[in-house]
């Protein structure tokens, strides 16, 4: 996993070993998105977001900054929204 990178299947989550405090939370909302929309969330956001996040990637490395904001979809917006309200105090180390 790269330095500030995360990924949440289900009540586990797992970031790089220097992931910042934003993508902590982040991947702390998409479990909160995944115990919401059930099953439906592996089709409605797990798979669109992993499949995002490898563009993203990808763009980034070939240096075609990827034009839209990867924050610009409903559920990613959402998945930072629930983690900062719910795990907002939570301090990373």
């Amino acid at each position: 996993m790269q330095a500030n990178a995360g990924m949440s299947l289900g009540k586990y989550v797992f970031v790089g070993a220097k992931s910042n405090r934003a993508t902590v939370l982040h991947e702390l909302g998409h479990t909160i998105q995944s115990k919401y929309y059930g099953w439906f969330y592996l089709f409605l956001i797990g798979i669109p977001s992993l499949i995002r996040a490898i563009v993203f990637k990808y763009k980034w490395k070939r240096g075609n900054w990827y034009t839209k904001n990867y924050y610009a979809v409903w559920f990613e917006r959402q998945a930072s929204l629930l983690g900062y309200t719910c795990y907002g105090n939570y301090k990373h180390t």
